[in-house]
């Protein structure tokens, strides 16, 4: 089969620099519902005047920095964004997933998962590695695939004031923990030899693969609680430098990291026994108990309950969720399903070697001094007090799903969208900054652009809905319904605000630390900017028949987090919230689910 994922990439258009005049006009019309009249009339002064040399200066240095990068004017600002986060990574960055089940999954035991998913996880990896995997597509139109490169065998190294990613391009082995301990478990031979293209390497058989974890556990029980190295991976990134730091001076520990880090993944498995997607949602969240044990959060990992359930959490930094959609999709036909991967015509050799059937798993023992030991039960400490802060709820909600929706012609998104609007608004009497994730992979190494949920279309619907007056209420929501579709569409064809701004912003700090005297625009120092940029309500649409469950944690202390997946007779949505704020998880779903049902039967 000829090399096809990446035949696409030297034709993807670049993401366009955006016009400046289009970009504050947008800002204008986005922010103005959540200001008011005095906080407005400053907003427009500060457009004004950013509209002019300011604002004209750093659309040059946009435009300069657009010519002289490979890919994007955003990239290096976007990767920046995640590498200098200090927030620890779980809840605050890392999304995280619970696989569907069918008639088939619900039989299989923990071990039996487990083996299932790595098999054709492998196969997807080796698939990249040929350049055969076939390239995603937006109906007739290609998307970029440079994510996939990255998906799998990357690691995010702690360090100080900025991350870095590691990626390990011959990855053939993964890590295993069960019960904090950790496990080397090689999946693929090594090459026969140094021209043996990459790719082509023999991967082990699921029974081969349940024989190697039969092992571990075995072992793992035998062993008692691992030493608890994997929690350092919750803390402040800055002080898991610090720590990571300390470990490497061991050489024992250090030969540990480096297996980790050289992984395709890690695997979880859990001595937990649950079919509750709430607990599920949780345990795929913050780890196997609230101080984060049984996870390594810097890289990609699945963990499978005692009872064969599967999560995913995702290391945010190099992909996006769409990325992960296609890999479990693809991975969960070829486990449950026909649709196989060597039914597209790939072959996969399943005669390892005899040595590698041999081998035994691995078991890495660290040596922990005191200050290590200080960092890991202070990890401890940290991780459960914000475990325990949060709440994460799932529900699904069986009354109807897209089907129905699209019966009233209005997008299934953006009639989702406007029920979070109506809800937020009965919940607080306000309107709140909305954060909706817009892929933008059409262009080379796209990746999200911000569709702003709020207008003065939804803001009019939610401040104006009239139950007794339905063909006026109706009209508003079709009118609210209609501004979200062009919003996304605007997001997706690089014409969006938010990213633009953020852009603008980081050359003015560039500029205010190279240049004596310069001063930041004050569009940026404006506290309406600060809440226009807040999303206290943060939400995403990341849907598949391959998940039950999509999460993530609120990205501001009042705010709310909505991972939601629309199916055709269901919705399903996993709330997060922060439990101390009166604005929680509990109270939104109850005035959702209602919510939802009244804008059908307005719509209808």
């Amino acid at each position: 089969m000829k090399k096809v994922t990446f035949v696409n990439q030297d034709n993807l258009p670049r993401l366009p620099v955006p016009n400046l005049e289009d970009t504050l006009q947008g800002y204008e019309h986005y922010i103005t519902p959540l200001l008011s009249s005095y906080e407005l009339e400053k907003t427009k002064s500060n457009i004004q005047s950013f509209s002019g040399i300011s604002g004209k200066t750093l659309q040059n240095d946009l435009l300069t920095l657009n010519d002289e990068s490979p890919v994007n004017w955003l990239e290096g600002f976007w990767d920046s964004m995640y590498l200098e986060l200090r927030c620890p990574s779980p809840i605050n960055v890392n999304p995280y997933f619970i696989v569907s089940q069918n008639s088939k999954s619900k039989t299989q035991d923990q071990i039996t998962a487990a083996s299932n998913i790595i098999n054709p996880a492998f196969k997807y990896q080796q698939l990249i590695r040929r350049s055969q995997y076939l390239p995603d597509m937006d109906k007739d139109k290609p998307l970029c695939m440079y994510q996939h490169s990255l998906f799998l065998g990357t690691s995010r190294i702690p360090q100080p004031g900025r991350d870095e990613l590691h990626k390990c391009r011959h990855a053939n082995h993964i890590v295993v923990l069960h019960n904090g301990n950790f496990f080397k478990l090689d999946i693929m031979d090594n090459p026969t030899s140094t021209d043996e293209p990459l790719g082509y390497e023999a991967i082990l058989s699921v029974e081969d693969i349940k024989a190697k974890l039969e092992k571990i556990v075995e072992e793992s029980k035998s062993k008692g609680e691992g030493e608890g190295v994997e929690t350092l991976t919750t803390e402040n990134r800055s002080t898991w430098a610090s720590a990571y730091s300390e470990l490497l001076k061991d050489t024992t520990n250090a030969q540990n990291i480096d297996y980790i880090n050289t992984s395709l993944f890690v695997l979880c498995l859990d001595q937990t026994n649950t079919d509750d997607l709430t607990d599920l949602g949780v345990l795929s969240m913050r780890g196997e108990t609230n101080y984060g044990k049984n996870r390594w959060f810097d890289k990609f990992q699945i963990n499978v309950t005692e009872n064969g359930r599967i999560g995913l959490n995702m290391e945010h930094t190099p992909t996006d969720g769409h990325t992960l959609l296609r890999f479990i999709s693809d991975v969960y036909n070829d486990i449950y399903t026909d649709k196989t991967f060597e039914n597209a015509d790939y072959t996969f050799s399943q005669e390892v070697g005899s040595e590698l059937k041999k081998e035994s798993p691995m078991l890495l023992n660290w040596n922990i001094n005191d200050k290590l030991d200080g960092y890991i039960n202070t990890a401890k400490k940290n991780f459960t007090e914000l475990s325990d802060s949060t709440e994460s709820i799932h529900h699904q909600f069986n009354d109807f799903g897209k089907d129905a929706i699209k019966k009233v012609n209005i997008s299934p998104d953006a009639f989702v969208q406007m029920a979070y609007q109506l809800a937020y608004y009965r919940e607080n009497g306000t309107l709140a900054s909305t954060y909706e994730s817009g892929l933008t992979k059409n262009f080379l190494h796209g990746r999200t652009e911000t569709i702003r949920s709020v207008s003065p279309e939804s803001a009019k619907f939610v401040q104006e809905f009239n139950p007794d007056d339905v063909e006026t209420t109706k009209k508003l929501l079709q009118e609210a319904a209609a501004k979200h579709v062009l919003t996304s569409s605007n997001c997706k064809n690089g014409k969006g605000v938010d990213r633009h701004l953020f852009a603008l912003y980081n050359l003015s700090k560039q500029r205010a630390q190279r240049i004596s005297g310069y001063n930041i625009p004050g569009l940026f120092l404006d506290p309406s900017y600060s809440k226009y940029m807040s999303n206290l309500l943060s939400t995403s649409n990341c849907g598949t028949f391959a998940l039950d469950l999509f999460g993530f944690g609120p990205v501001h202390n009042d705010g709310i987090g909505i991972g939601y997946i629309i199916k055709n007779d269901c919705l399903q949505f996993n709330v997060t919230s922060f439990k101390p704020k009166s604005k929680i998880a509990s109270s939104y779903i109850s005035t959702l689910d209602s919510s939802l049902k009244e804008l059908l039967t307005i719509a209808k």
